[in-house]
């Protein structure tokens, strides 16, 4: 049986040696245009896009979602993230907890019941011609079953402003025995975030699960007062090994902090 973890250590080293030993430069004018594409790139509605951007600094955010599959019961999640720092290294990166977890292999209504930890980070945002590029970990850890063992997904991200909006890639690989290759899930996904008139954007995605299963996403952003979001959206899926549809819907209420934690005082 091979281990995973071997591989995940190499993927870290490979990442932390591309990156700047003393971290992005405390230029204000680099973090300032750091913050633009955050902005800019930060995708807040029902699918499955992972956008691939950190949060604003020391201001964690926290969302609602609900959902419904065909044939499923409805669903439900909350979500917490935050970024660590204002300068260096962790000012890119972002640490979130979400309960009940998502299985990135069974789509984004099917919600397994564990805790998902994850580790975002971004190690190159947009500039010079050259895409954001991002990575993301994440360990689902069962909270009932002694039968079960926490699995490991590992997301690669990219993505590119063009045209009136920004285009995203997703890959990733999902353990289903615990931290080994045996049993490997794995998916690509194509989106694009269109901004319309106003405080609001639609998203348009594809994704590709284990070669046989196929979901198309159409979500609705709307940016609200005081920080607050709103994003519903619908999927329709086809599993071509048992030949049937899924459809369904969800919406989720996203609010991004404005006031900064673990500041120190002057």
């Amino acid at each position: 049986m091979k281990n995973i973890v071997p591989v995940i250590i190499i993927f870290f080293c490979f990442n932390l040696y591309s990156q700047d030993r003393e971290g992005f430069p405390g230029d204000i004018g680099k973090y300032n245009l750091e913050d633009s594409i955050t902005n800019y790139q930060t995708d807040v509605s029902f699918n499955s896009i992972t956008d691939g951007q950190p949060a604003p600094p020391l201001m964690p955010y926290y969302s609602f979602l609900g959902s419904g599959q065909s044939g499923n019961q409805f669903h439900y999640q909350f979500n917490l993230g935050y970024t660590p720092a204002e300068h260096g290294f962790l000012r890119n990166s972002l640490f979130g907890v979400v309960a009940p977890a998502l299985d990135a292999g069974e789509g984004i209504t099917d919600v397994a019941r564990s805790l998902g930890i994850s580790w975002l980070q971004r190690w190159n945002y947009e500039h010079n011609g050259s895409p954001t590029i991002s990575s993301m970990i994440s360990l689902l850890v069962p909270f009932n079953g002694s039968d079960l063992k926490t699995n490991i997904v590992a997301t690669f991200i990219m993505a590119k402003n063009i045209r009136g909006g920004v285009l995203y890639l997703n890959a990733y690989g999902e353990s289903q025995k615990g931290f080994t290759t045996d049993s490997l899930d794995y998916g690509f996904l194509g989106g694009y975030r269109m901004f319309l008139d106003g405080n609001k954007s639609l998203s348009l995605d594809l994704m590709c699960q284990r070669a046989s299963v196929l979901t198309f996403e159409a979500s609705m952003e709307f940016d609200l007062s005081h920080g607050w979001t709103i994003g519903p959206g619908i999927n329709i899926s086809y599993d071509g090994k048992a030949e049937d549809m899924g459809y369904g819907l969800g919406i989720i209420l996203f609010r991004q902090t404005s006031r900064k934690l673990f500041q120190r005082r002057r």
